[in-house]
């Protein structure tokens, strides 16, 4: 049997709380993989992946499967911030 991912974060909020609250099922159309926000910040998976531990990027993850998903609105800030030159801290 596999384990199943936790559910709760950092500071015990559920998986997927972040700036703007939990995720819902419709926002699926306008979020990505790690690897496709990988590209499109055009850094590797695992910079992504220290991204989220970072709490730079809030994923939620899919029922069922339970892969990560991150919201393009969320890609797009830390686009926006990198282009800035602000420091990603």
């Amino acid at each position: 049997m596999r384990a199943r991912k936790p559910t709760a974060g950092r500071g015990g909020q559920a998986a997927g709380a972040g700036r703007s609250g939990p995720r819902r099922a419709a926002d699926l159309s306008d979020a990505v993989s790690l690897s496709e926000a990988a590209r499109l910040l055009g850094v590797t998976v695992r910079t992504v992946q220290n991204y989220v531990r970072r709490g730079l990027l809030a994923p939620f993850y899919l029922p069922g499967s339970g892969r990560p998903r991150i919201p393009l609105a969320d890609v797009n800030a830390l686009r926006r911030r990198a282009a800035r030159g602000t420091d990603a801290k």
